[in-house]
């Protein structure tokens, strides 16, 4: 069986790649070109060498290319797969192809802001962007109507209100976050971002508790049907008042990440942390993981209720995760539930979850080590060989 995984939005297929691969399916990543830096399979693995064979451009992909691609090009760009598993605005080329999707993995963003678009006033060519999401998503929609098989990664009411609007059956099959052979390994120093990682250690000396929050700041920006938002502003509202009392000199690390790191910036002057809150440019899952693993604990998102990439590394690190998590919402859809985490809902529950942290740490760390091996378990290659097997289904479903 030969497969292809389009597109790399949080390197969801390029994780998959590898594991499939490993796993005996000879499978390609197919990159559309344009990717943003961080979403790149170099800033995902120690050995990129091994990969490149597996990897191949495209030449079609997102908005700004889909009526000025031939249909004729796409058909031929994906011949000789077998089973073809497509994210982003794959649906929509293959529905202009004439072509359906084996299977559609959405990152939540490319269904419903991809189905049903909004005006994102912050970004710089929101017009512009915002007419071409317009004129794409009637492709977009027919591709995912079209799909054999529709995935719902996270377990979110936005997923399923899309899917409704649809009218599209799915199944829920967490994301595959992490090729665990990869993020456990050393990368190669010069693919890391020395600057950053050098700040961070000046950090860590200087500090007893390092909490660390990676997620991208989207808090104040309410827009694409508050897809994203993470509420990082309760994080920096209970992370005050908790150094007001703290007995341990403590620091808050962010990354300069997200439409709204100016208003975060702005709020954390107005409630007196910039002693406390220090800033670092946006870097690469290879240069982030060291730093996760240096950290006391992480905060993810304090809004959503489900956890993004940012909270599953720290799980697989084994490192203690404060979130707003909903496990019950978790359990429902994918049928089992995730190890202890630091929960907290809203500013109170921040500030007394990062006194008990302080308190007494070593509770905390435990729960952590066990959520570490839980995922090893979960989240890593069994999570992959289900996947397969779903490839391997819809393949006899297409032979039959």
């Amino acid at each position: 069986m030969k497969i292809a995984c389009i597109d790399n939005m949080n390197h969801f297929m390029f994780v998959l790649a590898r594991y499939f691969n490993d796993l005996g399916a000879e499978t390609d990543l197919l990159l559309p070109g344009g990717e943003k830096t961080h979403f790149l399979p170099e800033a995902d693995t120690v050995d990129i060498n091994r990969w490149r064979g597996r990897i191949r451009p495209l030449g079609w992909g997102g908005m700004h290319r889909f009526f000025l691609t031939s249909p004729e090009r796409i058909r031929q760009s994906v011949q000789g797969y077998d089973v073809i598993l497509g994210t982003g605005f794959t649906p929509a080329y293959f529905a202009r192809a004439g072509l359906k999707l084996d299977i559609y993995l959405t990152y939540v963003g490319d269904l419903v802001e991809g189905c049903f678009p909004t005006y994102e006033s912050k970004h710089r060519l929101a017009p512009v962007r915002y007419l071409g999401k317009r004129l794409i998503a009637p492709y977009q929609r027919r591709g995912i109507q079209q799909s054999r098989v529709r995935l719902m990664g996270q377990p979110t009411p936005l997923v399923r209100d899309s899917y409704a609007r649809l009218g599209c059956d799915y199944r829920a099959l967490p994301f595959v976050y992490l090729y665990l052979d990869d993020f456990f390994a050393d990368p190669d120093p010069a693919t890391l971002n020395p600057e950053a990682l050098a700040r961070f250690e000046v950090i860590r000396r200087e500090h007893d508790v390092v909490l660390l929050h990676h997620s991208r700041q989207l808090w104040k920006t309410q827009e694409c049907h508050g897809e994203g938002v993470k509420d990082n502003h309760v994080l920096f509202q209970g992370f005050a008042d908790y150094v007001k009392s703290a007995r341990k000199k403590t620091a808050l690390v962010c990354f300069e990440y997200g439409l709204d790191v100016d208003e975060s910036k702005r709020l954390v002057e107005q409630l007196g942390l910039a002693a406390h809150v220090h800033w670092l440019p946006k870097v690469s899952r290879n240069t982030l993981k060291g730093m996760i693993r240096r950290a006391d604990l992480v905060a993810d998102q304090f809004r959503l209720g489900w956890m993004g990439a940012a909270g599953w590394e720290a799980v697989a690190s084994g490192v203690p995760l404060m979130i707003n998590f909903n496990e019950a919402m978790f359990r429902q859809a994918f049928g089992f539930g995730v190890p202890a985490l630091m929960l907290a809902r809203n500013r109170e529950e921040i500030t007394a979850t990062l006194a008990r942290f302080e308190a007494d740490p070593e509770p905390f760390r435990q729960q952590a080590e066990e959520g570490k091996a839980w995922f090893d378990q979960r989240m890593g290659w069994g999570l992959a060989q289900r996947y397969l097997e779903l490839a391997e289904e819809v393949l006899r479903s297409k032979s039959g």
